[in-house]
């Protein structure tokens, strides 16, 4: 017998909170009750059985959670009850599922906007072998979310555990990672820059997967630390094409698989409609992405990503990269995070102001800032405002919220 048949009392999802499912309990679930199009879920467990059954059953889905703010008319399809011979079966029905499913973009600089995939677009970058058969996910991601669902899928076409670590403190995420010898996380680097660094590094990890938000060196560099035996993956997605590229540092490289399906024109990246969603907007054969890039070495292909085009910002005529100076600040080492934005000024269009968390133990003060940054930075490109706070505001999706 195969693993997958052998192995049903394995655990598939596991959230301290509220719930623990074996895969023989996920099996028997789908088989029962009604699918909803579009419903709130209050626990992941239940979102997950309700998306998996609508999947299997072949209904079209749209997936909401709690912090979104659209509205859509509900509704549900009573299903046959259906009973399972394998575990194989049943990614069999996945994988030639005729659902198609609807998300949101994150709303990081503004209003989310709805797009739709077929499934088999959704697991597409599943990587299915078993070298994969005893991976342990963490789950940091809001479920709704396409890294949430890619990750989801990952896990579960390799009948892998998840375990649930969206929302949850850093200490609790540090003990579960320990406790249930979690081998794989995939989250934001905003996720990254509040767990770390670690009191001691932690080395049953043999991946380390970051993506969603623009990352940097430094940061790359501090999770090494952190987790010493995992290997790191920057990740290039978007809510309209799934993954797109992987890298294990800042800059990313065009594979010869990928050469017809992508362009920069202008330093803007454009993706081929073969790898879209739908979407209203995404009618055309190309659809401009809105990253700006940088070629590091265009005979090899090989990019970095400098900002998005809608974050730059105008002071006095000069355009003012936010992601740059986020870069510089970060790299101080009382520095946790920080957000750079722009506030409307009537002389110079707008002026810069940053926000920024420190460590615990660390001190700063804004002259000593402002010091370090005139050695790097034009005088335009300097935050004529500094602030200390606690906290930085996320989107539903764990990323730094950009719209201010």
């Amino acid at each position: 017998m195969s693993k997958s048949t052998d192995n049903l009392n394995q655990v598939f999802y596991y959230n301290s909170d509220d719930s623990c499912i074996l895969y023989s309990n996920l099996l028997s679930e789908l088989n029962r009750g009604c699918v909803y199009h579009s419903k709130v879920f209050s626990k992941t467990s239940s979102f997950f059985l309700n998306l998996l059954k609508a999947i299997i059953h072949n209904v079209d889905i749209t997936l909401l959670d709690p912090l979104q703010p659209v509205h859509e008319s509900n509704s549900y399809t009573e299903v046959k009850a259906t009973t399972f011979v394998s575990f194989e079966e049943f990614k069999s029905l996945i994988k030639n599922s005729t659902a198609q499913v609807s998300i949101f973009t994150s709303g990081t600089t503004g209003q989310p906007k709805k797009v739709t995939h077929t499934v088999q677009n959704l697991i597409r970058e599943v990587r299915e072998n078993n070298k994969h058969l005893n991976d342990i996910w963490a789950y940091a991601y809001n479920p709704t979310h396409m890294a949430g669902l890619q990750v989801l899928f990952q896990a579960l076409l390799n009948q892998n555990t998840i375990i649930d670590v969206f929302s949850k403190g850093n200490r609790e995420i540090v003990e579960l990672i320990k406790n249930k010898k979690i081998t794989h996380i995939s989250a934001t680097p905003t996720f990254y820059r509040f767990l770390l660094p670690l009191y001691q590094p932690i080395d049953s990890l043999k991946s380390v997967s970051l993506g969603g938000e623009k990352s940097n060196d430094s940061l790359i560099i501090a999770i090494s630390k952190s987790f010493p035996k995992a290997k790191i993956f920057n990740i290039y997605a978007s809510t309209e094409a799934g993954t797109i590229f992987s890298s294990h540092g800042s800059n990313f490289k065009i594979q010869n698989n990928k050469l017809d399906l992508v362009k920069i024109i202008d330093n803007e990246l454009l993706l081929h409609y073969s790898l879209l969603g739908t979407s209203e907007g995404l009618n055309e054969e190309w659809y401009a992405t809105g990253d700006i890039v940088e070629w590091i070495d265009q005979h090899e292909k090989i990019f970095k990503f400098i900002s998005r085009k809608n974050e730059m910002i105008n002071v006095g005529g000069n355009k003012v990269n936010p992601n740059k100076v986020e870069e510089i600040l970060l790299e101080m080492k009382q520095i946790k995070a920080c957000f750079v934005y722009g506030k409307p000024n009537p002389l110079l269009g707008n002026m810069i102001f940053a926000d920024l968390v420190l460590y615990d133990s660390s001190s700063i003060t804004e002259i000593e800032i402002r010091k370090s940054l005139r050695e790097i930075l034009e005088p335009f490109e300097i935050p004529r405002k500094i602030g200390f706070v606690k906290s930085l505001e996320t989107t539903r999706t764990g990323k730094l919220k950009r719209k201010k």
